[in-house]
């Protein structure tokens, strides 16, 4: 082929690729209001998901505000335990001082009974 039967080619080409452009940009009353339908269903879809969405969120917010409540129950809970524990050891070091009293109190008792018991050993040897 030559030059100008490659151009004259092109030229019907681009004569005819606008008329089947058009052609292919009809549409028909049936495809439009197919189409409508689904703009329309799309629409619905799109709704649903919105209220799906803004519960999942309030659902989000009240979840926050329990662990927020709850973290706030378990600092409370840890600082009456700790509380609990302070006082049980105070209890715990005045158990021991009183056991500590105690024994000397009845090593003071029994060293008292045993210099009664030799005294009252010496004056009934004697008489």
């Amino acid at each position: 082929m030559n030059r100008k039967s490659i151009c004259t080619l092109l030229l019907l080409l681009c004569l005819l690729l606008p008329s089947s452009i058009g052609m292919a940009a009809e549409i028909t009353d049936q495809e439009l209001t197919r189409l409508e339908q689904i703009f329309q269903q799309l629409e619905i879809n799109n709704n649903e998901q919105q209220q799906k969405l803004e519960r999942a969120s309030n659902l989000l917010t009240q979840s926050e505000t329990q662990i927020l409540l709850l973290n706030e129950k378990l600092r409370t809970a840890e600082l009456s335990i700790n509380q609990a524990q302070n006082s049980l050891q105070k209890a715990n070091e005045s158990l021991q001082a009183y056991e500590r009293e105690m024994r000397k109190e009845r090593s003071r008792l029994k060293f008292e009974r045993n210099l009664l018991l030799i005294g009252i050993s010496v004056l009934a040897l004697k008489g």
